[in-house]
Protein backbone atom coordinates (compact mmCIF):
# COMPACT_ATOMS: atom_id res chain seq x y z
CA UNK A 1 0.00 0.00 0.00
CA UNK A 2 2.83 2.45 0.94
CA UNK A 3 4.00 1.88 -2.67
CA UNK A 4 1.07 2.63 -4.43
CA UNK A 5 0.19 5.78 -2.07
CA UNK A 6 3.77 6.72 -3.03
CA UNK A 7 2.97 6.56 -6.79
CA UNK A 8 -0.24 8.15 -6.56
CA UNK A 9 1.74 11.28 -4.66
CA UNK A 10 4.27 11.12 -8.02
CA UNK A 11 1.64 11.14 -10.27
CA UNK A 12 -0.18 13.91 -8.34
CA UNK A 13 2.92 15.90 -8.18
CA UNK A 14 3.98 15.70 -11.77
CA UNK A 15 0.56 16.89 -12.80
CA UNK A 16 0.93 19.55 -10.57
CA UNK A 17 4.37 20.90 -12.06
CA UNK A 18 3.11 20.54 -15.78
CA UNK A 19 -0.04 22.25 -14.84
CA UNK A 20 2.45 25.15 -13.00
CA UNK A 21 4.53 25.18 -16.82
CA UNK A 22 1.38 25.55 -18.38
CA UNK A 23 0.09 28.39 -16.32
CA UNK A 24 3.68 29.82 -16.29
CA UNK A 25 3.49 30.13 -19.93
CA UNK A 26 0.00 31.04 -20.20
CA UNK A 27 1.16 34.38 -17.63
CA UNK A 28 3.45 35.06 -20.46
CA UNK A 29 2.02 34.40 -23.60
CA UNK A 30 4.27 31.55 -24.78
CA UNK A 31 2.96 28.48 -26.22
CA UNK A 32 6.27 26.55 -26.58
CA UNK A 33 9.51 26.89 -24.76
CA UNK A 34 12.46 25.63 -26.08
CA UNK A 35 15.49 23.91 -23.36
CA UNK A 36 18.10 26.17 -22.21
CA UNK A 37 17.19 29.49 -23.41
CA UNK A 38 16.37 32.57 -21.52
CA UNK A 39 12.84 31.43 -20.84
CA UNK A 40 13.57 27.78 -20.23
CA UNK A 41 15.57 29.56 -17.18
CA UNK A 42 12.93 31.63 -16.03
CA UNK A 43 10.31 29.25 -16.01
CA UNK A 44 12.75 27.00 -14.08
CA UNK A 45 13.19 28.86 -11.37
CA UNK A 46 9.16 29.90 -11.45
CA UNK A 47 8.20 26.51 -10.97
CA UNK A 48 11.04 25.74 -8.63
CA UNK A 49 9.20 24.88 -5.59
CA UNK A 50 6.53 22.69 -7.54
CA UNK A 51 9.65 20.75 -9.25
CA UNK A 52 11.36 20.05 -5.88
CA UNK A 53 7.87 18.75 -4.50
CA UNK A 54 8.07 16.42 -7.71
CA UNK A 55 11.45 15.23 -6.90
CA UNK A 56 10.73 14.53 -3.28
CA UNK A 57 7.66 12.41 -4.41
CA UNK A 58 10.03 10.66 -6.69
CA UNK A 59 12.63 9.93 -3.76
CA UNK A 60 9.67 8.59 -1.75
CA UNK A 61 8.36 6.14 -4.08
CA UNK A 62 12.33 5.07 -4.92
CA UNK A 63 12.05 4.46 -1.66
CA UNK A 64 9.13 2.61 -0.92
CA UNK A 65 9.86 0.19 -3.44
CA UNK A 66 13.34 -0.37 -2.48
CA UNK A 67 12.13 -1.62 0.60
CA UNK A 68 9.23 -3.64 -0.78
CA UNK A 69 11.97 -4.94 -2.71
CA UNK A 70 14.23 -5.66 0.23
CA UNK A 71 11.02 -6.90 2.45
CA UNK A 72 9.97 -9.72 -0.39
CA UNK A 73 13.89 -10.80 -0.57
CA UNK A 74 13.67 -11.28 3.14
CA UNK A 75 10.77 -13.13 2.93
CA UNK A 76 11.64 -15.12 0.38
CA UNK A 77 14.81 -16.37 1.84
CA UNK A 78 12.51 -17.16 5.59
CA UNK A 79 13.45 -14.03 7.39
CA UNK A 80 11.33 -11.49 8.93
CA UNK A 81 9.98 -9.15 6.61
Amino acid sequence: MEVRDAEVQRQAEKTNLHEAYQAWKRKHGIKRVERDTLEWIRMMQATNADHDRFERAKAVERNARRRLATAVDRYRKGGDA
